[in-house]
C-alpha cells in the first residue's frame, strides 16, 4: 500500500516532495523478505546488533535491578532470551536509526504496522521542519519518538550523536 501511494505522489507533477520507502530491519529478517522488499521499489537499512547491544548495556548501567544484565545484553534480542517488555524498549530505540539516513533532507519514521491512507500529514510535516530550520523532530504525544508509531526528523550527525548517546546512558521505560 505504501509503495503505490509514494509511487502515485511522486508521479505527480505538484508534489512538494519526493518520497522514497526504506525498511529498517535487523538480521531476523529472512534474505526471502528482504528481495521482495527490495524487488517492490523499496530501500532497507540493516541496524547491527551493537547498536541494540549499546542500547542494552546503557540500560543496565543507569538501572541496574531493571531486569538485564551483562549476559542478556549478548544475547540474541528475542523472547527466549529478553523478556518481551524490555525487547520491546530496546527495539523502540531502534527507531531513531532514521537519523542515520544522512543523504536525505528529511525522513519521515512509520510504524510497519500504521496504515497511511493520506501523504497530506506528513507534508505537513516536512512544511514545518522546513520553515523552521531548528526543528529536528516532529512528533505527536510525550513518547515521541521512543513509542510513537511516526516521526518526521531531520538526518544529522548531530542528531546520530545525541541518539547514540541516548542508548549509551541508559533510559527508564517507566
Amino acid at each position: 500500500h505504501h509503495i503505490d501511494m509514494i509511487k502515485k505522489y511522486n508521479a505527480k507533477p505538484d508534489g512538494r516532495y519526493e518520497f522514497d520507502l526504506v525498511v529498517m530491519h535487523d538480521k531476523t529478517i529472512p534474505q526471502a523478505a528482504l528481495d521482495t522488499i527490495h524487488g517492490l521499489g523499496a530501500r532497507t537499512l540493516l541496524l547491527s546488533d551493537t547498536i541494540k547491544r549499546l542500547g542494552c548495556l546503557g540500560y543496565i548501567k543507569f538501572n541496574p535491578d531493571g531486569g538485564l544484565n551483562e549476559e542478556r545484553c549478548e544475547m540474541p534480542y528475542d523472547l527466549a532470551h529478553i523478556p518481551n517488555n524490555r525487547l520491546k524498549m530496546l527495539l523502540q530505540q531502534l527507531k531513531l536509526g532514521a537519523a542515520t539516513l544522512l543523504e536525505y533532507k528529511n525522513t519521515v519514521q512509520i510504524d510497519i504496522d500504521m496504515l497511511v491512507r493520506d501523504i497530506g500529514l506528513l507534508e505537513v510535516e516536512l512544511d514545518y521542519m522546513r520553515e523552521n530550520e531548528n526543528i529536528d523532530l516532529v512528533g505527536h504525544g510525550q513518547s515521541v519518538p521512543v513509542s510513537a508509531s511516526h516521526f518526521a526528523m531531520r538526518p544529522s550527525l548531530t542528531t546520530v550523536d545525541l541518539w547514540l548517546k541516548d542508548l549509551d546512558h541508559g533510559f527508564n521505560p517507566d
